[in-house]
């Protein structure tokens, strides 16, 4: 069974980090002389020609790749989070009340909660949104690839929950005896396993990029600022988010997770010590918490002992 220990506390930054760009210097880009530009040679024993003057090609303008990147992610991750999150609390609303999910809706229930909408200004928006930013260059992967569908699955999934909803909300299911429902739930459950699979290709695209560039902002602030608080808070969360991805899995190796929860262990250590003032208390406790948690739950693999819901860690 999968486990996600992460803690709340260590991964509410984790996404919007490194959308600000790093300071890497931007390559120049140098437009090359004309190839006629060089006076032309005289021929033998005979007057000297001047070059014919020619308009210069206008230089192509510098793309600045960083900002462009750093406007896609700001698209796709903020959309990420005004679609996903309402879509499983939807989800969540309407499994409730169902006695079998794929069946849907019998007309026998003698509760009916409905569904949660889904904001109609945040699914045009995002809809606008992201294809805007899929279609700025240069292109970014692996996300531009998979943005547009993950947006148009999003969008038919809460085109069709919205119109549960007023459904629901009507409570027009006592005036069919839940034909409509009965339809709608098919077209539901259509979407959702559209949705399902791209939502997932999406977010994992969007972790693998935040990925490489928290790895770089890491090593642009100890290049700046040395090993401080700020060095160090990233250099959690970033192993933190590494052990939690790993220990999650069905199956790992748990001699690889105890010694990055043991690297934790040392980060969270140094990060309290470059705290000066205690003024992150709140975080380094949350971190250590987790670490905690983890190595306990790593040495319960490793030594095959039942991990019971009783002892799952509440974050």
């Amino acid at each position: 069974m999968k486990r996600n220990l992460l803690s709340s506390a260590i991964i509410v930054a984790i996404m919007a980090l490194g959308l600000t760009g790093c300071d890497d210097k931007k390559a120049e880009t140098e437009t090359p002389p004309p190839a006629n530009s060089q006076p032309a040679a005289p021929a033998p024993e005979a007057p000297v020609a001047k070059a014919e003057a020619k308009p210069e090609t206008p230089a192509q303008p510098v793309v600045d790749e960083q900002a462009v990147f750093d406007e896609k992610m700001d698209v796709y991750i903020k959309c990420y989070n005004k679609l996903q999150i309402p879509v499983q609390r939807s989800l969540a609303r309407y499994v409730d009340w169902l006695k079998d999910f794929k069946q849907g809706p019998t007309g026998e229930e003698r509760t009916v909660y409905g569904i949660y909408g889904i904001s109609e200004s945040n699914l045009a928006e995002c809809e606008k949104g992201v294809k805007s930013a899929v279609a700025l260059t240069p292109a970014l992967q692996p996300i531009d690839g998979v943005a547009v569908s993950y947006i148009d699955a999003a969008v038919a999934l809460g085109n069709t929950i919205n119109e549960m909803d007023k459904y629901y909300t009507q409570e027009n299911y006592k005036d069919d005896a839940f034909a409509k429902g009965k339809t709608l739930h098919q077209t539901f459950l259509k979407n959702l396993e559209a949705f399902e699979p791209v939502a997932e290709s999406y977010h994992a695209a969007i972790q693998e990029i935040n990925d490489k560039r928290q790895l770089a902002e890491l090593k642009n602030i100890e290049e700046r600022e040395g090993k401080i608080f700020h060095y160090y808070s990233l250099a959690v969360m970033i192993s933190a988010k590494q052990i939690n991805n790993l220990i999650s899995q069905e199956k790992f190796d748990v001699d690889a997770a105890m010694k990055k929860v043991s690297e934790l262990e040392t980060l969270v250590a140094q990060a309290k010590e470059a705290d000066k003032g205690g003024m992150n208390f709140s975080f380094i406790n949350s971190a250590g918490q987790y670490q905690l948690e983890a190595k306990k739950y790593v040495r319960r693999i490793r030594d095959k002992v039942p991990y019971s819901e009783v002892m799952t860690p509440t974050y």
